[in-house]
């Protein structure tokens, strides 16, 4: 890990660009719910956080990769069914580290997985509204990789099941029961009387 940092450390200036993914864009519905691309080839890379390549400042995918993502669902049918959209990530070799963000149209992060030591990253997306999203993949610390991705949209028939509710606010009490003190007791005892003396026994 050590020669493979160095390495990205003297080459990266010099690295050409990649080329994006391909194809750059893809949809999911409840027709057409699977999505692949193949993702850009990184000769030597090392981007240490999603916010350095947001898409406006990284066009020629210099940095990171960017594939986005329509879900093609109705306004209503996450109030008609359970589900989500599961994206994918993978490569070759652990030696390499490629991480995975997801955000929505806003540019909100609703997805991500950064593990390390692996050959695949996958983010799901709960109930996600209709829109595109953009699929971030950061090349954390990549030589000679590319990777390649999926998307794919899951659901069930009926609406999300509710969290249960309580039927009380409050925590009930039952009546005050003498009992035999003694029994309650361990060894060994303390017990501080009236004067501030304290019993040991």
């Amino acid at each position: 890990m050590c020669v493979l940092a160095a390495l990205v450390l003297v080459v990266s200036t010099v690295s050409p660009p990649a080329q994006g993914a391909n194809p750059s864009n893809g949809r999911v519905s409840p027709t057409s719910p699977s999505a692949t691309w193949a993702g850009a080839f990184f000769a030597v890379m090392s981007t240490a956080v999603p916010e350095a390549c947001p898409p406006a400042t990284d066009p020629l995918n210099e940095q990171c990769d960017h594939f986005f993502l329509t879900v093609d669902v109705p306004a209503d049918f996450w109030t008609l069914h359970s589900g989500g959209v599961s994206i994918l990530i993978t490569w070759a070799s652990a030696d390499n580290d490629f991480d995975l963000y997801v955000y929505n149209a806003d540019g909100t992060q609703v997805g991500s997985s950064a593990a390390g030591g692996t050959t695949s990253e996958q983010a799901s997306v709960g109930f996600p509204a209709p829109g595109t999203y953009e699929v971030r993949v950061v090349a954390f610390l990549v030589v000679a990789s590319d990777y390649q991705g999926s998307a794919a949209l899951s659901f069930t028939a009926g609406p999300p099941v509710p969290n249960p509710t309580r039927s009380t606010g409050g925590i009930a009490f039952g009546p005050s029961t003498v009992a035999d003190a003694q029994r309650t007791e361990g060894e060994p005892l303390l017990h501080v009387d009236r004067s501030g003396n304290i019993w040991e026994s």
